[in-house]
Order: structure tokens, then sequence, then C-alpha cells
């Protein structure tokens, strides 16, 4: 499969402050790296768009990261 986003968990900091993320969509790109938005859209159950604010989300909190699959 080429040309769609691949989607990966960064390390996360010791934060004082709670961060508010989509935990449970956190979670399935723990578990399954590299994952693009239609598959976790289908894992979740989700739709494609819900999926995609919420990693939107999760990549300016920076705990996610986007790489293109070519």
């Amino acid at each position: 499969m080429h040309g769609y986003d691949k989607f990966y968990p960064l390390p996360t900091g010791n934060s004082e402050e709670p961060i508010y993320i989509d935990y449970d969509l956190y979670k399935s790109i723990n578990k399954r790296p590299g994952y693009s938005i239609y598959e976790l859209a289908k894992l979740m159950g989700w739709s494609s768009g819900k999926v995609y604010v919420s990693v939107q989300r999760l990549e300016k909190e920076g705990l996610v990261h986007t790489e293109k699959d070519i």
C-alpha cells in the first residue's frame, strides 16, 4: 500500500500539566504503529474524518508523528 500517511507514537516526557488526548486512538497507534488513517478508522469504528482530527490533536501535542509512505 502506498501513498498513505502512516502514524507513529513519539516518546512522552514527564509533563507536569495534564494533557488532554484522544486516549483510545493514542493507545491504538502505540499498539499498531504505521497504520494509516483509513486503517485506524476501520479499527476504531470511527469515520476517517474523526480519526484525522484526533491525529492532528495528538500531533499538535507532540505525541505522534506522521511519515509519508511512498
